[in-house]
């Protein structure tokens, strides 16, 4: 009796685990379930490096009434325990170029975002306020995605903002250091 009993437990088991497969009645591509987030890329002359998120909050549909999204807390840059994660670019050049960068942008057929933001603002602080979190930070002019580096070390913080709401929309802010000679 407890044989037969197992195995109708068992079959039970199997024909309801395999009634749980993933139907799709949604409307939603696997293609579209997982967007892909802008990366900032900084050209300076020859070199090319990404920022680093310092916050981002967004939110992308995926579907009839469906959209997923993700938030990152907002990190100082001056904070001495960032800055082993700032990319650090040396230049002589006196301009940078900034890029927005969207991976699996080429495998998507029908992307769900623009592939610029609808504003960018930009700021910076001087290399020699590491550490100090309170620091006051200056506007930096933005002029067809390149700006003029400041003199010395600096401190970039871009945020950039996307608010077409069909689309992926949210903030996203990026941190990188600057170095002119």
């Amino acid at each position: 009796m407890k044989k037969l009993l197992s195995l109708l437990l068992s079959l039970l088991l199997v024909f309801s685990l395999s009634s749980c497969k993933n139907s799709n009645t949604n409307n939603v591509s696997n293609e579209d379930i997982i967007q892909p987030i802008p990366q900032l890329q900084i050209k300076v002359g020859e070199q090319t490096a990404n920022a680093i998120y310092g916050y981002y909050n967004y939110n992308a549909p995926i579907g009839d009434n469906h959209s997923q999204g993700g938030t990152q807390d907002y990190v100082n840059p001056l904070d001495l325990m960032q800055k082993p994660n700032i990319p650090i670019i040396t230049t002589n050049e006196k301009q940078a170029i900034l890029n927005f960068v969207w991976e699996k942008l080429e495998k998507q057929s029908n992307p769900k975002f623009n592939t610029n933001p609808d504003k960018i603002s930009i700021v910076s602080w001087s290399d020699k306020e590491w550490g100090n979190t309170t620091a006051t930070s200056e506007d930096v002019s933005l002029n067809d995605n390149t700006i003029t580096l400041k003199p010395n070390g600096n401190i970039y913080e871009v945020k950039a903002e996307w608010t077409d709401k069909e689309k992926t929309s949210g903030t996203f802010i990026y941190h990188f250091c600057i170095i002119s000679e």
